[in-house]
C-alpha cells in the first residue's frame, strides 16, 4: 500500500508540473544603433585669385591670396613679362580699363607711407618686386596688413598692377616703378563671373 501511495503522489506531482503554464522567455531588448558621428571637415580658408593681362589683353600671369592665421599668403606666377624686377602692388580700385590708370593708387587703408614688404609701416598694397628670368618668375609673400574676408583691409575687388620697372621701396611716394605693364581685378575663388571684369587692354600702359 505504501508503494502504491508513493506512486500516486509521484504521478500527481508530475501531472501538476506538466499542466503548469510554461514561463514565457524574457523578451530581449534591442538597443538602437548609435547615430553615426559626422566627421568634422575644416572649412576652406578664404581664397582670392587674379588673372593678369597686359595692355594687349594677353595673359601674363596669375596670383592667389589665401588667408590664414598668420595673414594672407600671396603666390604669384608671371611668365609673360620682360626679364628683370617689376613692382608688384595692389591698387585701390577694381578697374583696369581703359589704360590701367582706373585702378588708382596703391591700396593704403591705414594712410601709411610707401615701403618694402618687410616694413610694417607700408602701404597694405606694397609687395615689392617680382623678379622675372628667361623662364618667368614667382613671388611668395605673407602679409598681415590685408584680408580676403570682408572688412576695411579686404583686397577682394581691388586691382593688382605689375609695373614695367623696379619698385625702389624707400622711394616716395610710390616706389618709382614706372609704367603699368599688367593689371587684373581680384575676385573670390570660384567667382568665375568676376574674372573677366575690370580688364583694360586697348591702350598703351599708363604712367605710374
Amino acid at each position: 500500500m505504501k508503494k502504491l501511495g508513493l506512486l500516486l503522489l509521484l504521478i500527481t506531482v508530475l501531472f501538476a508540473f506538466a499542466c503548469a503554464p510554461a514561463e514565457e522567455p524574457a523578451s530581449e531588448t534591442t538597443e538602437p544603433a548609435p547615430e553615426p558621428v559626422a566627421e568634422e571637415v575644416a572649412p576652406e580658408p578664404p581664397t582670392a585669385m587674379v588673372t593678369l593681362l597686359n595692355a594687349e589683353g594677353e595673359e601674363v600671369g596669375t596670383a592667389t591670396f589665401v588667408e590664414g592665421e598668420g595673414g594672407v599668403t600671396l603666390k604669384a606666377i608671371v611668365n609673360g613679362a620682360p626679364t628683370g624686377k617689376h613692382g608688384f602692388h595692389i591698387h585701390e580700385f577694381g578697374e583696369c580699363a581703359p589704360d590701367f590708370t582706373a585702378a588708382g593708387g596703391h591700396f593704403n587703408p591705414m594712410g601709411t607711407p610707401h615701403g618694402c614688404p618687410d616694413d610694417p609701416n607700408r602701404h597694405a598694397g606694397d609687395f615689392g618686386n617680382i623678379e622675372i628670368s628667361e623662364g618667368g618668375g614667382m613671388l611668395e609673400v605673407v602679409s598681415d596688413l590685408i584680408t580676403v574676408s570682408p572688412g576695411p583691409t579686404s583686397i577682394v575687388g581691388k586691382a593688382v598692377i605689375i609695373h614695367a620697372g623696379e619698385d625702389m621701396c624707400p622711394e616716395q611716394p610710390t616706389g618709382a616703378a614706372g609704367a603699368r605693364f599688367a593689371c587684373g581685378v581680384i575676385h573670390l575663388a570660384g567667382d568665375e563671373a568676376a574674372m573677366a571684369e575690370g580688364h583694360g587692354a586697348d591702350a598703351e600702359p599708363a604712367a605710374h
